[in-house]
């Protein structure tokens, strides 16, 4: 009778679990290298040095992409583990907005927002401390108003280079990172570009060449993502 009820048990749970999957969907997919969000129907290209992590579909943020062959400063030969790895993160905000105005908005120490303290919550770089602007431009891309903002920041590491290492050593050094905001009526596609200085340039080589690639209404927007393939990595974050 125990086992009876154990194995009924276990069924329950893995119908429930199932079910939240079910209710859960991915923002998106990537096939052949692209990927599509099936919310807001977009797509970009992703390249093969990036790995995908795709977030629920019921986010604001959509997708995660992370560099999987990056360097390691000098100073972190003996110590990889403190590299930043670079990294894009998407997010779709719904707002009035132009470009410039949305990215002058993160910035700000006066204005606050329900949008800008959700943003700040993975856009890792606008939560350091020191940061010095190096510029912006404004453009297109594809047919669409875009705001590119770049800084650096500045930061200092007491770094452990071994187990017996006795007070290990100090490091200053920065990050550069970059804001990209592109406007597609109501809707504001937000990508932060972030990596350690000594591969900042060749990572945002990488990532504007992924955003430049965005295209609007190829995605065929739905409420769901197909089945992601067989032995891919873009299933949606639990």
């Amino acid at each position: 009778m125990k086992k009876v009820l154990i194995f009924a048990c276990v069924a329950l749970l893995a119908a429930a679990t199932a079910e939240a999957r079910r209710k859960s969907p991915g923002a998106g997919y990537v096939k052949d290298g692209v990927f599509y969000d099936v919310k807001y129907d977009y797509s970009f290209t992703v390249n093969s040095n990036w790995s995908d992590r795709i977030r629920k579909n019921k986010e604001n943020y959509r997708i995660v992409l992370v560099q999987k062959n990056y360097g390691i400063p000098p100073h972190y030969q003996n110590a990889e583990v403190y590299t930043l790895v670079p990294r894009v993160v998407v997010y779709m905000a719904e707002t009035n907005m132009r470009p410039g105005e949305f990215v002058d908005s993160m910035f700000s120490r006066t204005w606050d927002s329900d949008l800008r303290s959700e943003i700040r919550k993975e856009f890792d770089f606008l939560n350091e401390q020191d940061i010095v602007p190096k510029g912006r431009n404004r453009l297109e891309i594809g047919k669409n108003l875009a705001d590119i903002w770049e800084g650096e920041a500045k930061y200092a590491k007491n770094v452990q280079t071994s187990a017996s290492a006795l007070g290990g050593k100090r490091v200053n050094s920065s990050y550069g990172g970059t804001i990209v905001a592109v406007k597609n009526g109501d809707k504001m596609l937000v990508f932060q570009v972030m990596a350690e200085k000594e591969y900042y340039d060749s990572v945002l080589a990488e990532a504007m060449g992924m955003i430049k690639s965005l295209k609007w209404g190829e995605a065929g927007a739905t409420d769901e993502a197909p089945e992601p393939e067989a032995g891919g990595d873009d299933e949606a974050e639990s």
